[in-house]
């Protein structure tokens, strides 16, 4: 059994905006981070291209937030779900970055990128569980890695 995953939770501010707030470990590896949402795009652009199968490679889904807009924009949070192989086993990507206001060095973030293999089977009870942390019926959405 893999011992990688990644736990989503979120906390809405209000009934359309929240903070979302990522814990992956892969490995020897982990990361914490958060950024702010919109519930409903979430719901309805990233937890509905979970569902679908398969999963494109050139549009994976993806979720994204940080700070700041276009070519300002910086990111906090990525996750994005890819197809890895022809055999169905697929590859998550969390991207985190810490907040530069915390960082204990004036301006100077701290990042990582974990990734890890899972199957179609786990993204799939992981986008229903995601669609009830969002709606607020569950606490945390869990993505485990596959021993793939």
């Amino acid at each position: 059994m893999s011992d990688a995953e990644l736990q989503l939770t979120y906390v809405p501010d209000d009934q359309w905006l929240g903070e979302l707030t990522a814990v992956v470990r892969s490995g020897t590896f982990s990361g914490q981070a958060s950024a702010w949402f919109n519930r409903s795009n979430v719901k309805e652009v990233f937890v509905t291209s979970l569902s679908s199968f398969p999963l494109s490679s050139t549009a994976p889904p993806t979720i994204e937030g940080g700070v700041g807009k276009d070519e300002d924009f910086q990111c906090h949070l990525r996750v994005t779900v890819k197809p890895y192989n022809a055999r169905g086993i697929l590859l998550v990507q969390v991207d985190l970055v810490s907040d530069y206001r915390q960082a204990t060095v004036i301006d100077a973030s701290s990042s990582a990128t974990i990734r890890f293999l899972t199957e179609y089977a786990l993204v799939n009870a992981f986008a229903k569980d995601l669609d009830q942390v969002l709606d607020g019926t569950k606490e945390r959405a869990v993505l485990r890695g596959s021993a793939s």
